[in-house]
């Protein structure tokens, strides 16, 4: 069986953090080498749409509920976090921002993982890290990866460019 690794060259300040991401990923991938037909594999990319939809673009708590695995772990926080706690933070997020929304620009599976680069939009409208609102439209990027398990989420790592919108909201 052929095994495709894709080498990833990081250049943003947090490369060190999205190299050791990558690394993890990869030998996961290594470890696990049975094959995914292609309809696994869509279906494990809607499933991610699916929760950017409902954290990000609508809010629907009750997909968000169906989507997460009971023991789903944010490596960005490095905790488990329960559905309650991703929509508490969903919630949080479109209080500062209003109008959010994120579109996918590409999206990649390969086995369990779902990798994703996201540009998310709104305008700033509550305090966000101590910035006060500044009513202005915003703009930002990041990747995110996404492991799948018995077709629910169960993992997630992020890299998300709030330097560049600290810069929007502060310029």
């Amino acid at each position: 069986m052929l095994t495709f690794l894709t080498i990833v060259t990081c250049t943003m300040p947090s490369d060190s953090r999205m190299r050791r991401i990558l690394a993890f990923l990869q030998l996961s991938l290594l470890r696990n080498r049975s094959p995914m037909s292609n309809a696994i594999l869509d279906a494990n990319k809607a499933l991610v749409l699916a929760h950017y939809d409902a954290v990000t673009n609508r809010l629907d708590p009750d997909a968000i509920r169906a989507q997460l695995a009971l023991d789903f772990f944010d490596h960005a926080t490095g905790k488990r976090m329960s559905a309650e706690e991703v929509i508490a933070h969903s919630a949080d997020m479109h209080e500062t921002f209003a109008e959010l929304s994120a579109v996918a620009e590409c999206l990649v599976a390969e086995r369990d993982i779902v990798a994703g680069r996201f540009v998310w939009r709104g305008r700033h409208r509550s305090p966000w890290r101590g910035i006060a609102p500044t009513g202005r439209h915003v703009e930002f990027r990041g990747m995110t990866f996404w492991r799948i398990r018995d077709g629910r989420i169960s993992e997630r790592w992020a890299e998300i460019d709030f330097v560049d919108l600290e810069r929007q909201l502060r310029d």
